[in-house]
């Protein structure tokens, strides 16, 4: 982990760094009062201490967090011998490249990095994240001053950066799940989107500038299915190969799924050839909710079946309360968690006992290689593409044993009307929205309008188009560290997302088949049933039968919050208790999709965050 800090340094802050700062040093060559200051603190088991890279040449020196993947395409447009390959690390290539292509170095870099070189000179700092935002990179300008590190509270352990709370971001965790542009949980640290450099100068401030973005190019187009269909296997296997570590063990989140099971066979094939295993963890329910949730085992099991070198390891949670458990991580990251980071930490532990170095997981692979594409017929039709889209029909009205008119009715017209009522603020009310105050309820409204309205064409690549994953990236990340593993999700590679977002949008659906290209890029690879599969159970299936065991501490939650000075102004407690009722008196006939287990969970995880926040000095 790195920490710097450059500017006009206050006289506090270098008695700060003279006395040995959290654990800091002065980097040779810098000059007073310019200074900067890297740390590597904690670092769970030590795994990440060859992750983390300070290199100094005569006139520059960089703190990063990279794993290059265009090492060898670097070393040709570099001049530099192959080699010297195993001499050169990847930040010592990284500061090559801004040597030779400076504040234009980012785009020539592939893989995931986030990094800052001070120009000893110059007195210039340039800082950059990749493309995806897998490795995160937070700022705070203070004065002539900047504050940067690749972990948040780094930033806070510096003493120097309020700890007030970011209200507006609080709530959307309520209500709109997406981050806000830059910000963060805290008012003064901010993050540096994805595919973004800053430039900084302490008499300047800061520049800002995108040098990539997720948006449509040439138009590719192949002669015929297949030829789209092995294009995306390439790119996956490619992907997940550039993340396999030359040492230690690798991982897979197994459940049984399309995109999991991708990764798992792809990785397991790769690692055969070099004599490894694959290890895989999955989710698994608990022994007194198995009669009653669905078991994924059968799927599961053909993979193992098939790819021998996995070594396989069910995770269950037990007894732990699923709401008490997740509260140790806001001392890594201080903002709320998802409802299952209960189960993210228990596969979490899994994997270290494994002694897994890197672990995969095939999250949000429905908006890459996976992607549904509900509104490519509305596309179609919107642009007047009519042969394709009559195309189109008759294949999903053959694959479906569904009438023409039937599909249109699904495909077309169902999704005309829903893109209608959000052009028009009709949107269906967010669910959160029924715990919420008055007040906030009214916030949540107006901003879910602007949120859908702007700049949005309802088209099918939209949600692939907008890049709104990075901070749960981010956060994987900055978890991870602390347990020695870094999380990995191939399928949100740069090179994936730019061939998915530029073949024309019928191709998601070869066959007539939704997710028909995935399926047909795995045709040898994946197990059939699972190829063929149109079902699939949560992450984690009995997370509502915890919610419902929970009741009494449900309650008691609602209880300790009412006494709080600022409980009337956030959360209705009437109204999540009418909730709760609903959810007991439904019981097993619940689904696990239903919003009425959602705002309940959401609710008790924000009034626990808020406990959190009031124990540890933060202002709300």
């Amino acid at each position: 982990m790195f920490l710097g800090i450059v500017g006009n340094l206050s006289k506090r802050i270098r008695q700060k760094i003279n006395n040995g700062f959290t654990g800091g040093r002065k980097i040779s060559g810098l000059d007073s009062p310019n200074y900067m200051l890297s740390t590597f603190s904690y670092t769970g088991n030590g795994q990440f201490d060859n992750l983390v890279n300070l290199k100094e040449t005569e006139n520059h020196c960089i703190l990063s967090d990279c794993s290059l993947f265009n090492r060898a395409d670097l070393f040709h447009k570099l001049h530099i011998s192959p080699k010297l390959s195993s001499d050169i690390s990847d930040a010592h290539l990284i500061l090559r490249a801004y040597e030779k292509w400076g504040n234009d170095c980012p785009g020539y870099l592939e893989g995931e990095f986030s990094f800052a070189i001070w120009d000893k000179k110059k007195k210039e700092l340039f800082a950059a994240r990749d493309h995806m935002g897998f490795r995160p990179f937070y700022y705070h300008q203070k004065e002539d001053q900047l504050f940067f590190a690749c972990d948040i509270q780094l930033l806070m352990a510096t003493g120097e950066i309020s700890k007030k709370i970011n209200e507006k971001l609080l709530i959307s965790y309520l209500t709109i799940p997406d981050k806000i542009a830059n910000e963060t949980i805290l008012t003064e640290v901010c993050q540096l989107e994805p595919g973004h450099s800053i430039f900084f100068r302490a008499l300047n401030g800061i520049q800002k500038r995108c040098y990539w973005k997720a948006e449509p190019g040439r138009l590719i187009q192949f002669s015929n299915d297949d030829d789209y269909a092995c294009a995306l296997r390439e790119l996956m296997e490619e992907s997940v190969g550039n993340r396999i570590p030359k040492e230690g063990n690798m991982g897979v989140l197994l459940s049984g799924g399309l995109d999991s099971s991708t990764l798992a066979c792809i990785a397991a094939r790769q690692l055969k050839k070099q004599g490894r295993e694959l290890y895989a963890f999955s989710s698994v329910s608990d022994d007194r909710f198995s009669s009653q949730v669905i078991d994924e085992f059968s799927y599961i099991r053909e993979v193992l079946n098939q790819e021998e070198n996995i070594k396989y390891t069910p995770v269950k949670v037990g007894n732990d309360n699923i709401f008490e458990t997740p509260c140790k991580s806001y001392d890594f990251y201080p903002a709320p968690f998802n409802a299952f980071h209960y189960m993210d930490l228990a596969l979490m532990n899994a994997a270290q006992d494994q002694h897994v170095k890197v672990l995969m997981n095939g999250m949000h692979g429905d908006l890459t290689v996976s992607y549904k594409a509900r509104e490519a017929l509305l596309e179609l039709f919107s642009g007047l593409q009519l042969r394709k889209a009559h195309k189109l029909t008759r294949e999903m009205s053959t694959f479906h044993d569904k009438s023409y008119v039937g599909i249109l009715k699904s495909h077309f017209l169902g999704k005309a009307y829903h893109q209608f009522l959000n052009r028009n603020g009709k949107q269906i009310q967010n669910a959160a929205n029924s715990v919420l105050q008055g007040d906030y309820s009214e916030f949540n409204e107006n901003h879910s309008r602007v949120t859908n309205t702007s700049k949005s064409k309802g088209l099918a690549r939209d949600r692939l188009l907008a890049n709104k994953v990075h901070s749960n990236i981010a956060r994987e990340r900055i978890i991870g560290a602390h347990y020695g593993i870094l999380p990995a999700r191939p399928f949100m590679d740069k090179k994936i997302v730019d061939f998915l977002i530029n073949i024309p949008v019928e191709k998601y659906w070869i066959g007539g088949q939704q997710r028909g290209l995935i399926r047909q890029a795995m045709f040898d690879i994946l197990p059939s049933k699972i190829r063929d599969r149109k079902d699939k159970t949560p992450f984690c299936p009995d997370f509502n039968h915890r919610l419902m065991e929970l009741e009494s501490y449900v309650q008691n939650t609602l209880f300790q919050y009412e006494m709080l000075p600022v409980s009337s102004q956030i959360i209705d407690g009437d109204k999540v208790r009418g909730r709760l009722n609903d959810l007991v008196v439904r019981g097993e006939g619940i689904r696990f999709g239903d919003n009425t287990f959602v705002p309940i969970s959401k609710a008790v995880i924000f009034i626990n965050y808020l406990k959190w926040v009031d124990q540890n000095g933060y202002v709300l």
